[in-house]
């Protein structure tokens, strides 16, 4: 008699267990729904507009023509790099499955209201979709993302959040400042505080400084930073007609003048340097060390 309740009490056991097992599966079946359709189809050659909002500012990209520009807070060109990322991820990413159901679990994956990401796509200037963008997990190009009128939070790859959440409204902007190609610059004139001088080339391709010859690594130094001149940061403001500029230098190349019009700022523990350059209202804002590559003496231009 014993020995069969003991069978019985087992045979319970055993079954607790099975139902146990089949109804954990069941919620891990809810919380993590393989989804095979994306939340939104979008038709990336259409996108003409983004709108992010991150951190409690907005910044909105517009398409125009066939450049992508800033729109707010201000008016510049993006990298149309970082823009061809975006629109590739929205044209390609795919939600593996959705892993919470539950507004409790928001935080859990980077999107409740301190932490997410919002970003709105337009096409014909109307709003074609909203992702809230939050974490990353662990495997790559992978990201959270749930939409502002659903709990529903999934798991999306080929959207990878850097694409979309990038740290400061100045890292969109394109840092490109010019870009001369060194073979056509004929002649850079320096007016500095510590006088005028020029570099000037010859018809066999040799550079002079005031005509002596010139140190050639320190020309070619030059010469590399205006093929490739980009900025640190900007200066959203207006240098006005009266600004006495610390530093001025022209180049002449291929039948073009460019003027770039340095200011010093700062003192000897922290020097900045901001530029406008002609035909430019912008204001660029970088250290000393990246303004010494151009804003060099006549010694270091002569030939030792």
């Amino acid at each position: 008699m014993e020995k069969n309740r003991l069978y019985l009490l087992a045979a319970i056991l055993v079954g607790l267990v099975v139902i146990a097992y089949f109804l954990t599966k069941s919620d891990q079946r809810s919380s993590t729904d393989s989804v095979s359709e994306k939340i939104y189809d979008i038709d990336s050659a259409s996108v003409d507009k983004m709108e992010i909002m991150q951190n409690g500012q907005k910044i909105v990209i517009a398409k125009s023509g066939d450049q992508w520009r800033l729109a707010e807070p201000v008016d510049y060109p993006v990298n149309q790099e970082f823009i061809g990322m975006v629109l590739s991820d929205l044209k390609n990413y795919q939600v593996l499955s959705i892993v919470s159901k539950n507004p409790e679990n928001k935080k859990q994956f980077g999107l409740d209201d301190e932490s997410k990401v919002t970003f709105t796509v337009y096409q014909g200037g109307n709003a074609v979709g909203t992702f809230e963008i939050g974490k990353t997990p662990e495997a790559p190009n992978q990201t959270y993302i749930k939409t502002p009128d659903n709990d529903n939070i999934y798991l999306a790859k080929n959207f990878l959040r850097n694409n979309f959440v990038r740290p400061s409204l100045e890292s969109w902007r394109d840092l490109k400042i010019l870009a001369i190609p060194g073979s056509s610059i004929n002649s850079i004139e320096y007016n500095r505080a510590g006088g005028t001088y020029s570099i000037t080339k010859d018809s066999t391709g040799s550079y002079y400084i005031d005509g002596a010859p010139a140190d050639s690594n320190a020309v070619s130094q030059v010469l590399g930073i205006l093929q490739d001149f980009n900025t640190q940061t900007f200066k959203d403001t207006v240098l006005g007609p009266g600004t006495q500029f610390t530093d001025k230098v022209k180049i002449n190349w291929s039948g073009n003048s460019t003027e770039l019009n340095f200011l010093k700022t700062g003192d000897t523990l922290s020097t900045n340097y901001m530029l406008q350059v002609s035909g430019n209202n912008q204001v660029f804002y970088f250290n000393e060390t990246l303004a010494n590559n151009i804003l060099k003496t006549k010694a270091e231009l002569t030939q030792k």
